[in-house]
C-alpha cells in the first residue's frame, strides 16, 4: 500500500472485493518528506541570474475551430501573468466569426501578437512557427482551454530551473491525463473555473514542492527550456500532422538526449472541457500516442513507473486535499480567506518601530496573511503574524548563518539563497522591506530573481547612513550632507568596532550599495515629506513617480480635550515624553533647566529618564492629565522621519514646542498646534519658553489648533487608513506586473500583427 509522504496522520480504508476488511479504516502517520534539493538550487540559479537581462518568455497559444471560450483563458492570462512574457496567439486559420472576432480584440494589446495562417497548418506546425519567433527566448505551450491564476508563469519557470537538466515543467491540472487531480465533489459544479485565481493561491501555499520527474510534459501547459529546444530540434511536423501526440513525442526524444521533466506541483491550472471538438479529434489522440509508443519502446515503463511513483501520489492527495478544505460553502465558492502572503522583513534593532509594525500588520490582516523575516546577522528567522501582541506569533522557519552579517559584509549570498527559498516553499508574493539592518543587502535583488516586488520603506535615515539620525560628532544633523569637520560619526545599530571612516568617506559606498538596493524594488515609502527630500537629495536614484509618503496611524482610545484658559499658579509645566538621550535633546533639555536659576519652569519626563514611572502608550493621555501639563515638548535635534510622541501629546491636549527638524517641524506647521523655535543658544531657547508662557492669547490660539488636530488628522489617520494606503500601493505594485497593465499602444513590446504565416517554413 502507498500512502502519501507529508506531515500528521490520514485515515486508510482497507477493502478486498469490495468489502471494509476487519479493523477498518486505521489510522497511518505520514512520513515527513525531505526538502527538495531542487528548490535550493532553484533559488541560487534564480539569484545568480538577476545580474542578466532576463528575457521575455513567449506563451503559445494554438487555436483552432475547436477552441471553445477562448475569451476567458485569455483574459486570465492577461491577469495573471506578471513574469516578463509575451504572448502569441497562432490563429490556424480559424473559420469561426466569434473566435475571430475574439481575436481581434486583442491584436493592439501590448505585449500580445496574433499570428494568422491563410491555411489550417495544425498544431505542430503552429508550434513549430511561435517557436520560431520566439528567437531564443524560452517558450511555454498553453491550451486555449485553460485558465491560469497567479504567479502561474513563476511557477513554472522556478521549477525549470530545479535542475540544469530540466527541459520542461507541467503544472498540474482538473484535466490533463496523468497530471490530474480532480476537484471533489460539490466543487465542480460551482464552476471552479470562475476562480482559477483562488484555487492557485490555495495550491501554492500548501505544496510541499517536489518537482517529481516525468517521462514527458504537457502541451496543455508546460514551459520549454530555450537551451532543450536548441539540443533536441522542434515538433516533429512530418510523423504528426494534426499534431496529436507531436508534443510527447518531443519530450522521449529530450529524455534520450539527457534531458528530464517534472511536474510543478506548485501550478495547479483549470482545464475547461471544450462542448465542441474538431472532427476526429480522439481518433488523431489515440493514433499519435500510439506512434509514440511505437518510436520508444520504454514508453510504457516509464509511464506506469511515474503513474506509481509515492511523490505523485503525494502532490494528488495534497492537492485533493487543499481543494476539499477550500470548498466550504454550500454554493462550492473557494474561500475567501486565501489570501496573498506578503512578507515583512523588520529588524529587531530599530527602537520603536516594533509597535508600528504590529500596527501595520494588524490592520492588514483580512486582507493580506502577514508573514515577518526576522534577522539579528547571525540567524535569520520566518514568522507566520496572527494577530497577537507579538509581531512574531508562531515561528516557521529558522537557520544559522555560517558567515554572519556585519556592517562591512552587508550582502549574504548565503543569507539570500535561504530566504528565497523560504519565499518559494511558503508562496509570498509581495516583498515589504521594513528595515534591513541585520538582513542582507541582497534580499530585494533575490526576490526580483523570484519574480516577487519588493516595497523598499525608509523609517530612518540608514539608507543614507549607518548613523541613522543623520547626527554628526558633535551632534550635529547633516541632512545627509556630511559637515566638514575632523571627527568621525558613529554608527547607530552596529558596533562602532566594525565602522569604517564614515564621513566624507565610507559612506559614499555605502550608499553606492544602498543604490543597488533601491534599483531592485517597485516602490518606496516615506512617513513624511520632510524624509522624502533628504532621501531624494541623497539617494539620487530614488524615481520620484514610485515614491510615496504615508505617514503612521494611531488608533487613539481617547482624545483629552485641551486645557482652557485662566490663571495659572506655580511653574510652568512642559512634557516631554520617549527615550531622552542626546538626539531626543537631554542636553538641550539639561541647558534649559541651567538657565532656569528662578525655577519658572517645571519639565516632566515620560521615558527612559523618567521620575513618573514606565508607561504603556494607551494610558499616556491620563498620566499627562495627572502631570497637568501646559504643553509638551520634541526636542530631537534630528529630522525624525515621523513622530508618535507628537501624536501622543496632541491626543493628550497639549501644544507643542519642537524645532526646526525633520517631520515635527512638518507637522506643527501644518496643524498650527504648536511652536516652532530655535535651539542653538540655551538661554535664548529658555527666554522664548518663558515667552510662550506669558502669552495666555497665543496659548489658546494653539491650543485650539490642538482641538481641530483630533477631530480631524487625529480621529481620521488610524492604523486602518494606513492599513487602506498601503493596500493601495500593494495593489498598484502587484497590478503594474500583469500583461493586462499594459495600455494599448504602449509599452517597449511590439504590439503589430505578425506577417501571415502560408506554408512550412514561413517564418
Amino acid at each position: 500500500m502507498k500512502v502519501p509522504i507529508g506531515e500528521g496522520e490520514v485515515v486508510v480504508s482497507l477493502r478486498s472485493r469490495g468489502c471494509d476488511i476487519v479493523g477498518s479504516p486505521i489510522q497511518v502517520k505520514l512520513e515527513p518528506f525531505q526538502q527538495h534539493r531542487g528548490l535550493a538550487f532553484a533559488a541560487h540559479h534564480a539569484i545568480a541570474r538577476s545580474s542578466l537581462v532576463d528575457k521575455p518568455i513567449f506563451i503559445l497559444v494554438a487555436i483552432d475551430d475547436g477552441a471553445d471560450n477562448i475569451k476567458d483563458c485569455l483574459d486570465a492570462l492577461l491577469e495573471h501573468t506578471t513574469a516578463p512574457a509575451e504572448l502569441i496567439l497562432l490563429d490556424d486559420a480559424t473559420s469561426d466569426k466569434k473566435i475571430v472576432d475574439v481575436l481581434a480584440d486583442y491584436r493592439d494589446r501590448a505585449g500580445v501578437r496574433v499570428v494568422r495562417s491563410e491555411a489550417v497548418l495544425g498544431f505542430a506546425l503552429s508550434i513549430n512557427n511561435g517557436i520560431r519567433l520566439a528567437g531564443t527566448s524560452d517558450i511555454v505551450l498553453l491550451s486555449p482551454q485553460v485558465r491560469v491564476g497567479p504567479r502561474w508563469l513563476e511557477g513554472l519557470k522556478l521549477a525549470a530551473l530545479s535542475h540544469p537538466r530540466v527541459a520542461t515543467s507541467t503544472a498540474c491540472s482538473n484535466a490533463v491525463g496523468p497530471f490530474s487531480v480532480s476537484f471533489p465533489d460539490g466543487v465542480a459544479a460551482a464552476q471552479p473555473s470562475q476562480f482559477p485565481g483562488q484555487f492557485q493561491r490555495s495550491i501554492s501555499q500548501t505544496s510541499a514542492v517536489l518537482w517529481p520527474a516525468s517521462p514527458a510534459g504537457n502541451s496543455n501547459c508546460s514551459f520549454i527550456k530555450r537551451d532543450a529546444i536548441d539540443d533536441v530540434g522542434l515538433l516533429d511536423e512530418i510523423a504528426f500532422p494534426n499534431g496529436r501526440g507531436a508534443y510527447e513525442d518531443w519530450c522521449f526524444r529530450a529524455n534520450r538526449f539527457g534531458w528530464t521533466h517534472v511536474v510543478d506541483d506548485r501550478t495547479y491550472v483549470f482545464h475547461a472541457s471544450s462542448t465542441r471538438g474538431v472532427a476526429g479529434a480522439e481518433i488523431g489522440v489515440e493514433q499519435g500516442l500510439r506512434l509514440v509508443e511505437e518510436r520508444f519502446s520504454e514508453y510504457s515503463t516509464l509511464a506506469r513507473a511515474f503513474a506509481e511513483d509515492r511523490s505523485v501520489a503525494t502532490i494528488k492527495y495534497n492537492v485533493a486535499r487543499t481543494l476539499s478544505a477550500r470548498a466550504i460553502s454550500s454554493a462550492g465558492y473557494p474561500d475567501v480567506s486565501i489570501l496573498p502572503r506578503v512578507l515583512f522583513c523588520i529588524s529587531s534593532r530599530s527602537g520603536g518601530m516594533p509597535l508600528t509594525d504590529r500596527d501595520l500588520l494588524a490592520a492588514l490582516m483580512g486582507r493580506y496573511e502577514p508573514w515577518v523575516l526576522t534577522s539579528d546577522g547571525n540567524s535569520i528567522q520566518l514568522h507566520r503574524f496572527a494577530g497577537g501582541d507579538s509581531i512574531s506569533d508562531v515561528l516557521v522557519e529558522t537557520e544559522l548563518l555560517r558567515d554572519p552579517i556585519t556592517l562591512t559584509h552587508h550582502w549574504s549570498s548565503e543569507y539570500d539563497e535561504i530566504v528565497a527559498r523560504w519565499m518559494t516553499k511558503h508562496a509570498v508574493e509581495l516583498l515589504h522591506i521594513r528595515h534591513n539592518a541585520g538582513h542582507s543587502l541582497g534580499l530585494a535583488r533575490a526576490a526580483e530573481a523570484l519574480g516577487v516586488p519588493t516595497v523598499l520603506a525608509f523609517h530612518d535615515y540608514y539608507s543614507v547612513c549607518p548613523t541613522i539620525k543623520l547626527l554628526d560628532e558633535e551632534g550635529r544633523f547633516c541632512s545627509g550632507q556630511c559637515t566638514t569637520s575632523s571627527g568621525e560619526c558613529t554608527p547607530d545599530l552596529w558596533p562602532a568596532a566594525q565602522a569604517p571612516p564614515l564621513k566624507n568617506r565610507w559612506v559614499r559606498i555605502w550608499r553606492s550599495q544602498m543604490a543597488q538596493v533601491v534599483s531592485a524594488c517597485s516602490a518606496f515609502v516615506a512617513t513624511s515629506e520632510a524624509a522624502k527630500t533628504i532621501l531624494k537629495k541623497a539617494l539620487v536614484d530614488l524615481p520620484a513617480d514610485r515614491f510615496h509618503v504615508i505617514p503612521h496611524g494611531r488608533d487613539v482610545s481617547k482624545f483629552h480635550p485641551p486645557r482652557t484658559s485662566g490663571d495659572r499658579s506655580g511653574p510652568f509645566r512642559i512634557l516631554i515624553a520617549g527615550s531622552i538621550s542626546v538626539a531626543k535633546g537631554r542636553d538641550i533639555i539639561s541647558g534649559i533647566l541651567d538657565a532656569d536659576s528662578s525655577r519658572r519652569l517645571e519639565i516632566h519626563l515620560l521615558g527612559t529618564i523618567d521620575p513618573h514611572g514606565a508607561y504603556q502608550r494607551e494610558s499616556f493621555g491620563e498620566l499627562a492629565k495627572a502631570i497637568q501639563a501646559e504643553v509638551g515638548g520634541v526636542f530631537s535635534i534630528w529630522g525624525e522621519t515621523d513622530c508618535h510622541t507628537l501624536t501622543e501629546l496632541w491626543a493628550a491636549g497639549l501644544p507643542v514646542i519642537g524645532f526646526e527638524f525633520g517631520s515635527v517641524a512638518e507637522r506643527l506647521r501644518s496643524s498650527g498646534a504648536g511652536w516652532i523655535v530655535d535651539h542653538q543658544d540655551a538661554r535664548k531657547l529658555y527666554e522664548e519658553i518663558l515667552r510662550i508662557s506669558e502669552d495666555a492669547s497665543g496659548l489658546d490660539l494653539k491650543r485650539q489648533a490642538v482641538a481641530r488636530w483630533q477631530e480631524g488628522e487625529g480621529v481620521h489617520n488610524t492604523t486602518r487608513a494606513m492599513a487602506d494606503r498601503y493596500d493601495g500601493l500593494y495593489t498598484a505594485v502587484l497590478a503594474r506586473r500583469r500583461l493586462s497593465a499594459r495600455a494599448r499602444g504602449h509599452g517597449a513590446m511590439e504590439t503589430a500583427t505578425q506577417a501571415v504565416l502560408v506554408s512550412r517554413g514561413a517564418i
